[in-house]
């Protein structure tokens, strides 16, 4: 969506399919060129990375669609189905919404503005659908898929903003050491919704211990992964 070239040490969808596109116009064989007048023939590297934009976009649709033919196959009960097709439902909705706040590009952008686009194109789509996902899978209550939302969120934000360090692209939200003390300030918020929860359950629900203990790894991995 923004453009660039590389994500975590690799090159983005569209830049994979714009170098596609400039080998097979080079014409060397050795890289699977040779066939540009089949399926290739400008010699303009721009209109090789727009049309790499264009396959991108195309091949996320054509993602979401073989998503909704995973689901319409599956084989889990039809009710509970339902329940998991809606917070799938949500999940691309958000990330959506995530990536427009991201594309209007407010300006001033406030620290505030960038926290609420972390937490729709990443906290939301990375963190929060996917884990209630499992908890409505494993049919939660109201009180552990609360628990599990305000666990997710803080995490998921401070995962996006180690990945802004990782790239090198923290000015909006301040120097590098203010970007990682607000990500510990985050994955602690998260960690102390679970540890909270917990020790007012007898762990017979979605947060069993092994549950916990994961979910208490999963956020200190948040921040100190490094791709």
């Amino acid at each position: 969506m923004d453009k660039a070239k590389t994500r975590r040490g690799g090159p983005t969808v569209h830049e994979y399919f714009a170098r596609k596109l400039q080998i097979r116009h080079s014409g060397d064989p050795a890289e699977g060129g040779g066939l540009q007048n089949r399926f290739w023939t400008s010699q303009n590297d721009d209109e090789a990375h727009e049309l790499g934009i264009n396959l991108a976009i195309l091949a996320g649709d054509l993602c979401l669609i073989w998503a909704d033919e995973i689901f319409s196959l599956s084989k889990i009960d039809r009710r509970l189905l339902l329940k998991v097709k809606k917070q799938f439902d949500l999940l691309r909705e958000e990330v959506i919404f995530g990536q427009s706040l991201d594309l209007i590009k407010v300006e001033p952008c406030t620290r505030f503005h960038l926290l609420k686009i972390y937490e729709y194109k990443t906290a939301r789509y990375s963190f929060v659908r996917p884990l209630l996902l499992g908890a409505v899978l494993a049919e939660a209550d109201k009180k552990q898929k609360e628990a599990i939302s305000n666990y997710a969120i803080p995490v998921g934000i401070a995962f996006q903003i180690q990945d802004d360090l990782l790239d090198s692209e923290t000015e909006l939200l301040g120097t590098k050491k203010e970007c990682k003390d607000l990500a510990k300030d985050l994955i602690n918020k998260g960690k102390r919704a679970i540890i909270e929860y917990s020790s007012q359950t007898r762990y017979n629900g979605v947060l069993a211990i092994e549950a916990k203990e994961f979910l208490l790894e999963l956020a200190d991995y948040s921040v100190t992964r490094q791709s």
